[in-house]
């Protein structure tokens, strides 16, 4: 599809030597951050199963440092509705796990001349998410780094 945007890969050298090559610059930039505060994470870990489209990847399986529950994380900028869709359906076929979105942008446009938010579109389906704007990454009281 022409004009279509593709992120940028990134790689990132982490503490124990092993090099990442993430799928944007966002996700970059949180697994440096989990790095940096020794947060024990899995980039890209085993795919969660759904039945519209089989199967998800999500881009990290996050430990707490506090011994808090594991959880999923999915780092999104632009993002498609029939793929917003998709991942709605999935997530709604697998409650039983902690899945959370980090937005680079939680106030963009939904679609071009939509009214709603990314952000918004998560707080009406109740799925945990965060900004990526500004300061940290992701919220202390996810990682456990307080």
């Amino acid at each position: 599809m022409a004009g279509r945007y593709k992120a940028k890969r990134v790689s990132v050298q982490l503490s124990t030597g092993e090099q990442i090559t993430t799928d944007s610059a966002a996700e970059a930039r949180v697994v440096s951050y989990l790095d940096q505060h020794v947060v024990d994470f899995s980039y890209h870990p085993e795919p969660v199963r759904y039945t519209l489209h089989k199967r998800w990847w999500p881009d990290l399986w996050i430990h707490p440092m506090d011994g808090s529950p594991a959880f999923l994380l999915e780092i999104k900028g632009w993002w498609e509705a029939e793929k917003r869709n998709a991942w709605l359906h999935m997530w709604n076929q697998n409650r039983h796990l902690d899945i959370r979105l980090a937005f680079c942008n939680p106030h963009q446009k939904t679609s071009p001349g939509a009214k709603g938010t990314l952000g918004e579109w998560a707080d009406k389906h109740g799925i945990l998410w965060c900004s990526l704007k500004g300061g940290q990454p992701l919220p202390q009281e996810w990682t456990g780094i307080f």
